[in-house]
């Protein structure tokens, strides 16, 4: 296969795989509690070069692969709503959900309501967990939830539950859930009720980058285009 061909096309793969998770990031600009995906990129195949006398010359790379997966966990910016039931989490720590399968999955989304049960629970309908991983059944009336994410009733203010705020380190799952197996208690993430943590995304810079990656697939197309030229001519003359 030609050499050219080869590294060009290993880079066109690298920008379409950018480019998807651009567009799923843009796509989840206004998502709550959404953190931005990127990609790490390094070289498909590395070959030393070296001189007739052996003297070495430097590598020959084979075009760009993605290496790393990565999610940028910073802090978005607190949205007010003045619901009562929305949570923005500040600091590093996570919500604690219970999956389809019964599975303790973690969130930075904190739009949450309640259903047919009073259990306290998130868009997706899950069970949002206190810090022993149990389902929290709400009281009637207005909900005042404290910093460290304490749960009571306007009418007389004492925390009936305490809403499970996790730290460790995560891996990001489907639907704005992360999986995780060395979350504990965090000592340090604080909860502002009736706000939602905005999602990370920087629209601006990824609309920078969708154009730069869609100008680098193009300019790797039209040199493919060229290369494949070049040895037509090539085999015509030598033939």
């Amino acid at each position: 296969m030609n050499r050219g061909i080869y590294s060009l096309a290993n880079g066109m793969l690298s920008t379409q795989q950018a480019m998807d998770l651009v567009s799923n990031n843009l796509a989840n600009a206004a998502t709550s509690g959404f953190k931005a995906d990127s990609l790490a990129f390094n070289d498909a195949l590395e070959q030393a070069i070296a001189s007739p006398s052996g003297r070495a010359v430097g590598t020959l790379g084979s075009g760009a692969v993605a290496k790393q997966h990565f999610t940028n966990l910073n802090q978005g910016q607190i949205q007010t709503t003045n619901a009562p039931l929305d949570l923005a989490i500040q600091g590093k720590g996570m919500f604690a959900v219970q999956g389809p399968n019964g599975q303790t999955l973690y969130t930075r989304d904190g739009s949450f309501s309640t259903n047919a049960q009073g259990e306290l629970v998130n868009k997706q309908g899950y069970q949002v967990l206190d810090q022993s991983l149990r389902a929290i059944r709400m009281r009637p009336g207005t909900a005042q939830i404290g910093k460290d994410g304490g749960v009571a009733t306007q009418d007389d203010g004492k925390p009936y539950a305490q809403i499970g705020l996790f730290e460790g380190t995560f891996t990001k799952e489907q639907n704005g859930l992360y999986s995780s197996t060395d979350a504990a208690r965090s000592t340090t993430t604080t909860v502002t009720q009736g706000a939602v943590e905005a999602s990370n995304v920087s629209p601006i810079t990824s609309m920078i980058d969708m154009i730069s990656l869609g100008r680098n697939f193009e300019t790797a197309q039209k040199s493919i285009l060229a290369e494949d030229e070049m040895t037509q001519k090539l085999n015509s003359v030598l033939s």
